[in-house]
């Protein structure tokens, strides 16, 4: 099982390569448009992604009671975030379900983003890098919770519905995504490859 790690590892890559990707195809998404469908299976991608990072770091964590938790963790996220993703690239669900039942899976993914940082600076990563997929997982539970309690609104707003809250919560959400979680993945991947058990 031990020779499984390091394609943990190629994955990590994709994933962080998937959500830059999105990022740069931002700019150019249109309503509809095939750029806008690219996006989605990039998310699908992501999602996804994060399967064999946790297998990675289950088994670099020597397979431990406590790995298994954050193995079942990611897995339970990244599982549930790819069936909305598919569910809404077949258009069984609207943008709004998506986004509703998106945010179940963006906090289950930032529990883990947090819990997984233990085994990920045990296999050897270096601390600050921990630290900041800790600090990119609770600002994904943060974000997650303050939708759900309507401290921010979900889905597309216009600027005039921007208050000082929301723009916080969106500029700490862009960060946690677009920077913190791809720097996060290619040092976990860096990790997975190098290492032997």
């Amino acid at each position: 099982m031990s020779g499984l790690a390091p394609y943990g590892g190629i994955s990590a890559y994709v994933g962080a390569a998937a959500v830059l990707g999105s990022l740069v195809l931002l700019p150019a998404a249109r309503p509809g448009s095939f750029v806008v469908a690219l996006s989605h299976v990039g998310g699908l991608v992501v999602f996804l992604a994060i399967i064999p990072v946790a297998l990675g770091l289950y088994v670099r964590d020597r397979a431990s009671a406590v790995a298994a938790s954050v193995l079942g963790v990611g897995a339970a996220g990244a599982l549930a975030g790819g069936v909305v993703q598919v569910l809404f690239l077949f258009h069984a669900i609207d943008p709004e379900q998506r986004a509703q039942l998106a945010l179940t899976a963006f906090a289950v993914i930032g529990l883990w983003l947090v819990l997984a940082s233990g085994p990920a600076r045990r296999a050897g990563m270096q601390q600050w890098v921990a630290l900041l997929g800790v600090a990119a997982g609770l600002a994904f539970v943060l974000a997650s919770v303050a939708a759900r309690l309507g401290a921010i609104p979900v889905g597309a707003i216009s600027p005039g519905q921007a208050g000082p809250v929301v723009v916080v919560m969106g500029l700490l959400v862009a960060i946690a995504t677009y920077v913190a979680y791809p720097i996060w993945m290619v040092a976990v991947g860096r990790t997975l490859r190098r290492r032997s058990v």
